[in-house]
């Protein structure tokens, strides 16, 4: 049964008779390849032939070109085999590990690698790695997946002079987070999206491929995330064992695999922006970048799991600019099992914003949902258009100063209304006194008894405010007592202001006065 594959060519899998390079592909079988790889046309569940390598071997699974003897197409089939745990066999099939202690790390990826392939059956979406078929053999395990003509997206890159267009670039990406969507709602993440792991097709479609999930989980198992991480496209949390993982984690890689189209370049490592971020805005390297693709992209790569944008939901919006990320400040909930996660916390008269409900990934299950996925009989899980930014409407505050002022006014009214009924004595005594003060003062603030100064002429009408010889004197009359404490004169410090009527001009200075002074007549324009 054999001998009708071996005139196959495991490039294209055409007849080439018995010539080492193919008429029909130029393929050339007598290359060397590394032992690691299987041989040439092994069969495989009795129904996948075995032909080249595609792409190069990687540390944790190899993919070749089949041939699906049943229905007679090519197929991708992927074998597992990381290399830091297992090698080939002296039969140059079988797969071992390489200790005892190896082989219990081997066979938990086998189970999320397995995990995972199940998980992949479930996807029928036009820009999902649709899976065929997956079994075990050989001491380890295969996933048959459709094949596709074309290039990875580095390589497409590259063939387009190392940067795309606006429009090139939203070609091929927009299509992505449709497939991305659909596998975050089925409660699946991808967790190493990159160029490498987009495949654009032959007629320009692009498709997402080669999921991470079971090397993430065996890097946590074995406390060595190489297997997984992947400089310039992983977020932060996946340098961390403990990293919350979500969606927002697939939408780091997306944006920085986006940003990479537009720029030309990589975003800095993340582990390196701790320290101090060199990521340039693409504002910056594109001229005439859209703002709010500009926005959405640089938000989604900000280090903080909490400030991006928590789905994909939330980054088509950005890209609307209808969508606010949630700041930065807030962040993100500790235990993250079906609990909603809301916006910041806002004043009662403005609505929160809250976005779909996410969980942290199950320990070792890589084909298990890793978080709660929206309902597709549920609304948005927050509503569209997504209010502005929460702007704190302006407080207004009363002046301290005039609150003061009405302090001591209030004060200053009681003190002169308790002077006015408890001081009469004193009140008495000095009812003498002319109600005018003196143009000169010499007198301290306390001085008691005012000098005496000559009589001064009657005015017709008294004057509407008094200014006394002391400070804080009660008024002369009862209706005085109820104007307002400003027209009480503070104690002068220089010569006061004088009266409309100008007195008469002192005769003699004060230090002749008498020791006693007599109170002088009363004039009759006197209020007393």
């Amino acid at each position: 049964m054999m001998a009708e594959w071996d005139t196959l060519c495991p490039g294209c899998f055409g007849d080439k008779g018995n010539q080492d390079v193919c008429p029909r592909c130029g393929y050339d079988e007598s290359e060397r390849r590394t032992p690691l790889v299987l041989p040439y046309r092994v069969v495989l569940n009795g129904q996948f032939v075995v032909g080249k390598v595609l792409g190069k071997p990687g540390g944790f699974g190899i993919t070749y070109l089949g041939w699906d003897i049943n229905l007679a197409t090519l197929v991708a089939i992927k074998e597992y085999l990381p290399r830091d745990y297992a090698g080939r066999d002296a039969d140059h099939a079988s797969v071992m590990a390489h200790s005892r202690e190896d082989a219990n790390l081997f066979r938990f990826g086998l189970e999320q690698f397995l995990n995972e392939a199940r998980t992949l059956a479930r996807f029928d979406h036009p820009n999902v790695v649709r899976v065929r078929s997956f079994f075990e053999q050989h001491g380890t395990a295969y996933l048959v997946m459709d094949y596709l003509q074309g290039v990875n997206l580095a390589e497409y890159l590259a063939s387009h002079g190392g940067r795309l267009t606006e429009a090139q670039a939203a070609e091929i990406m927009l299509p992505i987070l449709d497939g991305l969507q659909d596998v975050h709602s089925k409660g699946f993440l991808h967790r190493d999206i990159k160029p490498q792991n987009i495949y654009v097709t032959a007629s320009g479609r692009p498709i997402l491929l080669d999921f991470g999930a079971a090397r993430q989980a065996m890097g946590e198992r074995s406390r060595s995330l190489s297997v997984v991480l992947t400089p310039g496209f992983s977020p932060y949390e996946q340098y961390h064992r403990r990293g919350e993982q979500g969606p927002w984690t697939d939408i780091y890689a997306f944006a920085a695999t986006y940003y990479y189209l537009l720029a030309g370049c990589a975003p800095p490592d993340a582990p390196e922006r701790v320290a101090a971020d060199e990521l340039s805005p693409l504002s910056a390297l594109v001229p005439g970048i859209s703002p709010d693709l500009n926005a959405a992209i640089m938000q989604s790569l900000v280090l903080d799991a909490g400030a991006r944008p928590q789905d994909v939901f939330m980054f088509r919006d950005m890209l609307r600019g209808k969508a606010v990320p949630p700041p930065p400040a807030v962040p993100a909930a500790p235990a993250r099992v079906a609990v909603p996660v809301s916006a910041p916390a806002a004043p009662p008269p403005l609505p929160s914003v809250s976005v779909p409900p996410v969980s942290a990934p199950l320990p070792g299950a890589a084909g298990a949902p890793v978080y709660a996925p929206p309902s597709a009989s549920s609304p948005l899980p927050y509503p569209l258009p997504t209010p502005p930014p929460y702007t704190p409407p302006p407080v207004t505050k009363k002046s301290p100063v005039g609150a003061w002022i009405v302090v001591m006014l209030l004060i200053a009214v009681a003190a002169a209304a308790g002077l006015f009924f408890f001081g009469g004595s004193d009140a008495a005594k000095k009812k003498s006194e002319p109600a005018a003060a003196p143009p000169v003062r010499t007198a301290p603030a306390k001085q008691q008894q005012p000098a005496e100064k000559p009589p001064q002429p009657q005015p017709t009408t008294p004057p509407k405010a008094t200014v006394t010889d002391k400070p804080a004197t009660a008024p002369t009359t009862p209706a005085e007592a109820g104007k307002p404490p400003t027209e009480v004169a503070p104690p002068p410090s220089e010569t006061p202001t004088p009266p409309r009527q100008q007195p008469a001009v002192r005769t003699q200075p004060p230090a002749e006065k008498p020791a006693t002074p007599t109170p002088p007549k009363r004039d009759k324009g006197s209020l007393w």
